[in-house]
């Protein structure tokens, strides 16, 4: 690939700086602070949002399974035996619906 003089003037710092990134390696990972009495680097103020948050979400679940468990009022459509043949003709492939 061809470049340019003021490219390689205009990237040459970022070249240099990527060079040194890739020359010293990845950084090394800290490890885990595991003094702090639940075992994680969170503080309390943080800890105690995260456990009303998981609170909430487990109230919203609850409400929507108590919902949903509901007995339908309902449960057959009024007009399943009405079209039950058309229903064994169409997918047995003895009608064909057909748009234009």
């Amino acid at each position: 690939m061809l470049y340019s003089g003021a490219h390689l003037i205009k990237t040459g710092g970022q070249q240099l700086e990527l060079f040194n990134k890739l020359k010293l390696g990845p950084q090394p990972i800290q490890p885990v602070n595991h003094a702090s009495p639940s075992g994680s680097s969170l503080d309390e103020e943080t800890q105690g949002a995260l456990l009303r948050f998981a609170r909430f979400i487990n109230q919203e679940n609850e409400k929507k399974q108590k919902e949903t468990n509901r007995p339908a009022q309902n449960k057959s459509h009024p007009y399943k035996k009405a079209f039950a043949a058309e229903f064994k003709f169409t997918n047995t492939g003895l009608i064909i619906d057909i748009y234009a």
